[in-house]
């Protein structure tokens, strides 16, 4: 099946989408891109840093999990992403009406 612009969507698809809707699509896409990119960048950082001790001080290799469990998200942060949610889908329904 016929794609378009490598987002999975038949070529048929294209001429219902309006210009917002592919803004939102294209937008999507490359947040989606840039954040694939800096988990890329962190993990080689983190593997550089153990290549590094376990080189040069294999007794002093830092422990990642640590890191990993401040780094969990607060739920302030759940809550506003949700109403952030919450009024994207207000504004279309009433949009689509």
């Amino acid at each position: 099946m016929e794609t378009w612009c490598g987002f999975d969507l038949h070529h048929d698809d294209f001429w219902d989408v309006s210009l917002r809707e592919y803004h939102l699509i294209t937008s999507g896409k490359i947040k989606a891109k840039n954040e694939e990119f800096k988990a890329h960048r962190v993990l080689n950082q983190e593997l550089g840093i153990l290549v590094k001790f376990a080189y040069h001080s294999p007794n002093k290799m830092p422990d990642f999990t640590k890191a990993k469990a401040e780094q969990k998200r607060g739920s302030g942060e759940k809550k506003a992403d949700h109403s952030r949610l919450h009024q994207y889908l207000l504004n279309q329904s009433f949009q689509s009406k």
